[in-house]
């Protein structure tokens, strides 16, 4: 399988600062297939920096995984960043850098003229099967099955063909957000 990886979080509110993330999941996929989603439950109720070493672990995978990745895929990718980005912060973890590509710029760039480009609209545009949505891991679902279909339609394989449709990847590093950062 290749190492293309699609991710969403599901989050409280839509400030990073004020809101927290209740779930992370993330899923490897290549053209053809997807693997099996891995989701990790937050709970935002909770001081983040006092929770417990499995969640700390199961975030140093994703950041294991995400690091290895040839593309890593969002949709409203620097929103996702942002709230990750936030939470590592908050967990003192301070050795990342994450680099995603955003379905939701790829969509509007590929698929000029739908009426939106949120995940339902592309859901029923691109005959996407229907799992519930904002579950974390059926997101990151969709956005891969979005990215194959994107990717099918046109003629893109290779990261550096998903660099050319889409520009550069979105960067966090350190805590910060650098929109348009060259991968």
């Amino acid at each position: 399988m290749s190492s293309w990886v699609a991710f969403d979080v599901e989050t409280t509110g839509l400030s990073p600062t004020r809101h927290r993330i209740r779930q992370l999941a993330y899923v490897s996929f290549d053209l053809e297939t997807i693997g099996f989603g891995t989701t990790i439950d937050l709970h935002p109720d909770l001081a983040i920096e006092a929770s417990d070493g499995g969640m700390r672990w199961q975030l140093g995978r994703f950041l294991e995984i995400t690091s290895k990745t040839q593309c890593l895929f969002a949709h409203n990718a620097a929103f996702d960043l942002a709230f990750v980005s936030e939470m590592l912060r908050r967990l003192r973890i301070r050795s990342f850098d994450l680099r995603a590509y955003c379905t939701l710029r790829l969509s509007r760039d590929l698929l000029p003229d739908l009426p939106s480009y949120d995940l339902a609209t592309l859901r029923s545009e691109c005959s996407l099967d229907h799992e519930a949505a904002h579950v974390a891991v059926n997101d990151a679902r969709t956005v891969a099955r979005l990215v194959q279909v994107l990717a099918k339609n046109c003629g893109i394989s290779t990261e550096s063909e998903v660099r050319t449709a889409h520009g550069p990847a979105l960067s966090v590093r350190y805590g910060g957000l650098v929109a348009g950062e060259e991968t």
